[in-house]
């Protein structure tokens, strides 16, 4: 979903932080387009969705609205845009629509001449702020294509982006990964189950006519279903993730804000 003169569209653009529609190609269209007449706001919500789009309509002379983390069901996105965003407002959910009406009948923002910063092609949604600090590719592929990623900065967010227009902060990538990741052991273990029950048949078969590969085809069955479950008790274990800290991190970083 972006800003295409003017008018809002729906493009089958790359996701980026695992969604599409996502929120950061809509505020960078629109402070593209609008430049210092662009508002935007960040509502509840988990990690950090958001951040950057507001970033650059901060960056292009706009108004960055977030909702009051204590007042937020899922604080996530709108603590990381304060953390990262120079807000102009940040104010409970009953407050922000009047906000809204306030600064369009207000009308008194000032021009600001932005150079053309686009990266991409116009309309995509795949355009990418200026001043991202491209590092060395890393060592890790695009959970949603499996291409290579590389690395770059947009102010003080960390993220991963490869050459389709995938995009990831640190945190949707972590999470991208674990789903993957759980994706592709619960497949493991359900062919060890499958093993198991096709050499249970296979041992059924060879039964009455041949007890030696019988008993091998049972002990093969027995193998692959031990493994099954071992792997499935692996799934299943507490997983560190990174997100969980990080939140609290910007927590105590937004509560010890001035």
């Amino acid at each position: 979903m972006v800003v295409v003169d003017g008018v809002l569209r729906l493009v089958r653009g790359p996701k980026e932080n695992c969604a599409r529609p996502a929120i950061d190609p809509l505020f960078r269209s629109v402070a593209d387009h609008y430049g210092p007449g662009a508002v935007g706001v960040i509502l509840t919500g988990r990690l950090n969705d958001g951040t950057l789009g507001l970033m650059e309509i901060k960056r292009r002379g706009g108004i960055a609205i977030a909702q009051d983390p204590k007042d937020a069901a899922y604080p996530g996105m709108p603590r990381s845009a304060a953390a990262h965003v120079s807000l102009d407002y940040c104010v409970p959910l009953s407050e922000i629509s009047e906000l809204l009406i306030k600064l369009v009948d207000r009308k008194d923002g000032k021009e600001v001449v932005m150079p053309n910063t686009s990266t991409g092609t116009k309309g995509t949604g795949t355009d990418v702020a200026d001043g991202r600090k491209f590092e060395r590719p890393v060592t890790v592929t695009c959970p949603d294509c499996g291409g290579a990623l590389n690395r770059f900065e947009v102010g003080s967010i960390v993220k991963f982006g490869c050459h389709i227009g995938h995009t990831y902060t640190a945190e949707t990538m972590a999470a991208a990964q674990f789903e993957e990741m759980e994706k592709v052991m619960r497949a493991a273990v359900r062919f060890l189950n499958e093993r198991a029950e096709f050499c249970l048949q296979m041992a059924d078969r060879d039964g009455a006519t041949d007890p030696d590969a019988s008993g091998e085809w049972l002990d093969a069955s027995k193998q692959a279903l031990d493994r099954a479950y071992k792997l499935r008790d692996l799934v299943e274990q507490d997983w560190l993730t990174p997100e969980t800290s990080k939140e609290s991190a910007l927590a105590n970083a937004v509560r010890d804000r001035p």
